[in-house]
């Protein structure tokens, strides 16, 4: 079900991570934002079937918090 997205996380955060440092700053807040939105559409399918996914809420929480450090760092190094 998740396997299109996934892959595209993946790619998104391992070419982010290749990028040379100034572009790298501007992409690896959005691939973490992506992989944020995937990880919690997965764990609201968990949800859907009453079940609880912690890793997806788990992985979601972390790829959103290092979505936003980054995001602030950038705004704060543009200053």
């Amino acid at each position: 079900m998740f396997l299109v997205p996934d892959l595209i996380l993946i790619v998104a955060l391992a070419v982010a991570a290749a990028l040379p440092e100034r572009a790298a700053r501007m992409a690896l807040p959005v691939a973490f934002a992506y992989s944020g939105g995937v990880l919690a559409t997965s764990a609201a399918s968990y949800a859907v079937r009453d079940e609880v996914g912690l890793p997806s809420i788990a992985g979601a929480a972390v790829a959103l918090i290092l979505a936003a450090l980054m995001a602030g760092r950038r705004t704060s190094a543009q200053v």
